[in-house]
């Protein structure tokens, strides 16, 4: 389970939630794969070793990165959480959420990921790198916001 779904309250329920995107593993592959053509010969095969520990260093660290970070949105909050040992969180209320801004570069618009940065009231600013389909979670986050103030507007009129 993850910590988005613990940490939900009562009667609050995942609307969507982003993911990392493949791109974070490119490195990593590129240097292992890199390292397998330095073991043709004797004297190149230390550097090979060198380069192919480098490469699993760099494939080790997206996985992790992969699996400590969730972005998500629910009907209440954008919730978020980085970190594997040391962790960083941000929940706020979908009232208090300013901005969602996408950053995405050529490769990001090719192969559609890029960096989202939650702006709340109060100058929290918490930027997320390497998240696919970001667009799509903006516009849900947008959504959410849209729909909470309409439910809001619906009750006061009441």
């Amino acid at each position: 389970m993850s910590y988005i779904e613990r940490n939900l309250l009562p009667n609050e329920q995942l609307v969507a939630k982003a993911k990392m995107h493949w791109i974070i593993y490119a490195s990593g592959t590129l240097i292992t794969l890199f390292s397998f053509t330095m073991f043709g010969t004797a004297e190149s095969a230390p550097a090979g070793a060198f380069v192919l520990m480098l490469g699993l260093v760099f494939l080790l660290n997206a996985f992790l990165q992969s699996i400590s970070t969730e972005l998500g949105v629910t009907n209440k909050r954008v919730i978020a959480k980085s970190g594997l040992i040391s962790r960083k969180t941000i929940e706020l209320n979908l009232s208090k959420v300013e901005s969602l801004n996408v950053d995405q570069g050529i490769l990001g618009r090719i192969f559609n990921y890029g960096q989202i940065t939650v702006n709340g009231t109060g100058g929290v600013r918490t930027p997320f790198k390497f998240i696919a389909a970001p667009l799509d979670f903006r516009k849900s986050v947008n959504q959410e916001i849209e729909n909470s103030s309409t439910s809001t507007s619906t009750a006061l009129a009441a």
